[in-house]
């Protein structure tokens, strides 16, 4: 019983591993061609189960499904210790070992922590599939945003020591005004007034110099 039907299963797979082989495109002779072949390997295939033995059937399978599908096996790597590497220092590593990464950031007032991993998913260790994906966290300082107030009129001084109040910078730049009473104040800024900007950006004044 077992004999036939290892029979049955050669002549199928024999069967479908010359269909790969031929392909569909050749003409009528090349399919006689290949029907001849697969008959004489299906013989050989139910001589082979009742008189060799099943064992010998199961490596004649073995070796020819291999070839037929080109079966290979994935190699493994160890995923390494990222916890407390720099962003770009994990990346690097993850990709010399041919594994992807997906990086999650994370608020963190932690200076010493900033663009650093400081968790891993599979942890340090690991053994997985080349091709597989690695989580990461990576802790950032968090985004802060303030609303710049409205600097007109202020002296240069003034509109500094609002913007620092604030985290913000500031550049100064000169200009030019018929109103004598705005010499020496903002005239003009930028962004303007109840924008909303990351603290650390830059507000540009305008300061009126008095006209020669």
């Amino acid at each position: 019983m077992l004999g036939a039907t290892l029979a049955a299963i050669v002549y199928a797979l024999t069967r479908a591993g010359m269909a790969v082989i031929g392909g569909n495109a050749a003409g009528a002779g090349a399919a006689s061609g290949n029907d001849f072949v697969t008959q004489a390997f299906s013989a050989f295939a139910i001589g082979a189960a009742s008189g060799y033995g099943s064992h010998k059937v199961f490596k004649w399978l073995d070796g020819h499904i291999n070839r037929w599908f080109q079966i290979s096996e994935v190699e493994d790597v160890i995923v390494p210790e990222l916890k407390d590497k720099m962003e770009q220092e994990a990346k690097d590593a993850l990709q010399k070992l041919e594994l992807n990464v997906k990086v999650v950031q994370l608020d963190s007032s932690d200076e010493s922590q900033i663009n650093k991993v400081v968790w891993q998913s599979p942890p340090a260790g690991t053994k997985v599939p080349k091709a597989s994906s690695v989580d990461i966290i990576v802790a950032k300082k968090p985004v802060v945003e303030v609303v710049v107030p409205n600097l007109k009129d202020n002296t240069e001084q003034q509109a500094k020591d609002a913007l620092e109040k604030l985290g913000l910078k500031f550049n100064v730049e000169p200009g030019v005004s018929r109103d004598a009473n705005e010499t020496g104040k903002v005239i003009k800024q930028s962004p303007s007034a109840d924008t909303k900007v990351t603290k650390g950006s830059e507000v540009t004044i305008t300061i009126a110099k008095k006209k020669e």
